[in-house]
């Protein structure tokens, strides 16, 4: 059976950080991510690669079963053989309830086998299913605009859901033989569209409940599944906490004079500002309860608007003649700050 080192399948080391594989995990993810690369198979097919390596790694316990796996394998002993035997025969890791899993037939079944993938996956996810009468949660990370975040949204999800075998109903096994459709797992991987809605005021790391779209469990009740929000980077906006930060062009005659002017925010809605006279490039003021909304409720943060003074261009002759007739009143008449 072949061996996948997920390590190498993620582009990260033994030495890397659980912080720094989830990283990577992520930024993979999205690259190739069926939505982004609809129609193809390689990406799809890598896409499914990356979630497989992500959840051996991506706890610190299954990371140090695996470790003693891949340890095994690059020593050159028969981890095959050594599962039959058990524990007790120096296998790495303790097999449990597990010693009724067919090792001869892992390898086999439906084309495309994954090989070792095969033997993880029957490994761990049996593992996890044999006690769960309930289904487990499951998490999925998802990427909202601060515009989303802002004003509340409601989005449709192509999300990848494990469901109960149809060929197993769940067990693993059809009669004394590991399933070949879900390779003794009892789920399969479907792709599910899911219509959710994402509230107003949601921040970075905020998890969404879906209920029931989580794992199925043996007494056919679903776990949950979390959706957790990532804010992707605004161009114009910056969220601090429950407070926005926004620069905006002033014409230099508004700054001098004193104006009304417009502030659009995230939701693409304006608002009037009042500016005094001799506003100052780089002067910021406060709008209270235009900043962020709070899922608990209450007031909203603030929007603080920076004032970026705009110079004239293209000015006529006769503008260029005031400019000059200020240019001599303020030497005759200095100014002291």
């Amino acid at each position: 059976m072949e061996f996948k080192d997920y390590y190498k399948v993620l582009g990260v080391t033994p030495k890397s950080s659980t912080k720094e594989i989830k990283e990577t995990y992520r930024r993979l993810a999205r690259k190739y991510h069926p939505d982004v690369n609809p129609g193809d198979t390689s990406a799809e097919e890598r896409f499914k690669e990356i979630n497989e390596a992500y959840e051996a790694l991506r706890d610190e316990k299954k990371r140090a079963r695996y470790d003693q796996v891949r340890a095994a394998h690059q020593s050159g002993r028969s981890w095959q053989t050594q599962a039959r035997r058990g524990a007790g025969d120096g296998f790495p890791f303790d097999l449990g309830g597990l010693g009724g899993i067919d090792f001869e037939n892992l390898g086999r079944g439906n084309k495309g086998s994954g090989g070792f993938s095969d033997f993880f996956e029957t490994l761990f996810g049996r593992a996890q299913q044999a006690g769960d009468q309930q289904g487990r949660d499951l998490e999925q990370e998802i990427e909202v605009t601060l515009a989303e975040a802002y004003a509340g949204t409601q989005r449709t999800f192509s999300l990848q859901v494990p469901g109960q075998c149809p060929a197993c109903a769940g067990s693993g096994r059809i009669e004394s033989m590991v399933c070949t459709i879900c390779r003794g797992s009892g789920s399969q991987t479907r792709q599910r569209r899911l219509d959710v809605k994402i509230p107003a005021g949601v921040r970075e790391g905020s998890r969404i409940r879906v209920a029931g779209e989580g794992h199925p469990g043996r007494n056919g009740e679903r776990g949950n599944l979390y959706l957790i929000v990532r804010i992707a980077p605004d161009s114009r906006f910056e969220l601090q906490s429950d407070d926005l930060h926004v620069t905006v062009p002033v014409d230099l005659v508004d700054a001098v004079l004193g104006a009304e002017i417009p502030v659009t925010t995230p939701d693409g809605k304006s608002v009037m500002m009042r500016i005094p006279v001799e506003t100052q490039n780089g002067q910021v003021f406060r709008l209270a309860g235009q900043g962020m909304p709070r899922l608990k409720g209450g007031a909203r943060g603030g929007l603080f608007v920076r004032v970026r003074v705009r110079l004239p261009k293209g000015l006529t002759p006769r503008e260029k003649e005031l400019f000059a007739e200020l240019a001599q009143l303020r030497k005759r008449s200095p100014v002291t700050a």
